[in-house]
C-alpha cells in the first residue's frame, strides 16, 4: 500500500504544473484538467482502502457503493489548496434493514478512506463533512429521508447541510445517486420561499469582502492587512449562483454550468451571465495564483491575500470581480425576499 500512496501523493503534486499553465491553456481550461485528476485521485484512494479493509477479513455489503465527492471537487473548482469533502451511499439488497456486517464494513471502509486521502495529501475536513461521520453516510432511503427532515426543520444548519448535498457528484459508483440528491435539493429549495429567503438573508452576513465606499475590505493587522479571497470572493458568488439555479430546479453541481443554464432558460440576460462568469474566473485565477506563490515560497497554503502581491492589473480585476459579486448578492437578496 506504501508504494501505491507514494504514486497518488506524486499524482496529486503534479497538479501544480497543470494550474502553472493556466496562462497558455486558459484558466477554465486548467480547472477541468485538475479536477478530472482530483476525481481519479479520489477514486484511486477508494478502491484501495476497499481492497485494504477486504484483506482484513471484512466482507463488503451485496449492493454496490457509491462514493461522492462535495464541495468545490465536485463542482470542479478544486484549488491546489483543498481538504476533504465527501460522502457514501450503499445499497442493500431487497430493502433488507442494515446489518451489523454491514455497519461495521461501512464504518471501516469510510474511516481507512479519509486517512488514505489524508496520506495522499487532502486535509480532513475541519466541518467533519466526509464519509467517515455517519451523517454523510447511508443508504439512498436513508438520505431521502435526511433531505426531507432538513427541509421541514430549515433551520441555518440544516440550510448549510442541504446546501452541502446539492453539489453531490459521484466518482465511484451510481451516478444517478448523486443525481438524486441533487434534484432532491434543488426541488425542495425551488417549492420554499422561506428556505430561500433564509439563504439570500444569511449570506449578507457573510457578505463580499467591499466596503461601502468601493474599497477590498482587509482583515488582521492595520498596515499588514489581507484580503481573504474565498470568504469573501468566492463563497458569495457560488453561493449566489446556486441559490437563481435551484430557484428554477437546475441541479448541475459546477457553478459555470449554472450560469450557462441561467442564461439558457432566460433567467439571466446574457450580459449578467457574462459579468458573473468574468467575476468568477477572475476568482479562481486570484485563489490558484495565490496558492502557486506559497508553494514557491515554501510557505503554508492558505486564502489570505496582500493587495501588495498582485501587480496593478490584477488588483484592478480583483476589485472588478468583488464589484460585480457584490451587485450580484444584493441582486439575490432583493429577488428572495421573504415575501416572495
Amino acid at each position: 500500500m506504501d508504494k501505491a500512496l507514494e504514486v497518488l501523493r506524486k499524482r496529486r503534486e503534479e497538479l501544480i504544473h497543470v494550474f502553472e499553465a493556466r496562462r497558455t491553456g486558459g484558466v477554465q481550461a486548467a480547472f477541468e484538467q485538475a479536477a478530472r485528476e482530483h476525481k481519479r485521485i479520489h477514486a484511486d484512494v477508494f478502491s484501495l482502502a476497499q481492497r485494504h479493509v477486504e484483506e482484513q477479513g471484512l466482507c463488503r455489503p451485496p449492493g454496490e457503493m457509491t462514493f461522492l465527492m462535495l464541495g468545490s471537487g465536485a463542482r470542479g473548482e478544486q484549488s491546489i489548496l483543498s481538504d476533504q469533502d465527501h460522502a457514501l451511499v450503499f445499497e442493500l439488497p431487497d430493502r433488507d434493514t442494515e446489518t451489523d456486517a454491514t455497519r461495521a464494513y461501512v464504518d471501516r471502509l469510510t474511516r481507512v478512506t479519509a486517512a488514505l486521502l489524508s496520506e495522499v495529501g487532502y486535509a480532513l475536513c475541519s466541518g467533519h463533512v466526509m464519509a467517515s461521520n455517519p451523517r454523510w453516510q447511508g443508504t439512498l432511503l436513508t438520505w431521502q429521508n435526511r433531505l426531507e427532515q432538513y427541509y421541514d426543520h430549515p433551520d441555518w444548519e440544516n440550510i448549510r447541510f442541504l446546501l452541502i448535498a446539492a453539489d453531490a457528484t459521484a466518482i465511484v459508483g451510481q451516478t444517478s445517486h448523486a443525481s438524486a440528491l441533487r434534484e432532491g435539493v434543488a426541488s425542495r429549495v425551488a417549492r420554499s420561499s422561506f428556505i430561500r429567503w433564509k439563504i439570500a438573508d444569511q449570506a449578507l452576513v457573510h457578505g463580499v469582502a467591499l466596503t461601502p465606499l468601493g474599497q477590498i475590505r482587509l482583515e488582521g493587522v492595520s498596515g499588514k492587512g489581507y484580503f481573504h479571497v474565498k470568504e469573501g470572493l468566492y463563497t458569495p458568488l457560488v453561493n449566489s449562483v446556486r441559490l437563481w439555479a435551484h430557484s428554477v430546479l437546475i441541479n448541475v453541481p459546477q457553478t459555470l454550468s449554472r450560469i450557462e443554464a441561467l442564461t439558457s432558460q432566460r433567467v439571466w440576460s446574457e450580459e449578467l451571465a457574462d459579468r458573473v462568469k468574468e467575476a468568477f474566473v477572475t476568482t479562481l485565477d486570484a485563489r490558484v495564483g495565490h496558492h502557486l506563490r506559497l508553494y514557491e515560497e515554501r510557505k503554508t497554503m492558505d486564502d489570505r491575500i496582500s493587495l501588495s502581491e498582485l501587480d496593478d492589473p490584477s488588483r484592478r480585476r480583483l476589485k472588478d470581480a468583488l464589484r460585480t459579486a457584490k451587485s450580484l448578492q444584493q441582486m439575490t437578496a432583493k429577488q428572495f425576499a421573504r415575501s416572495g
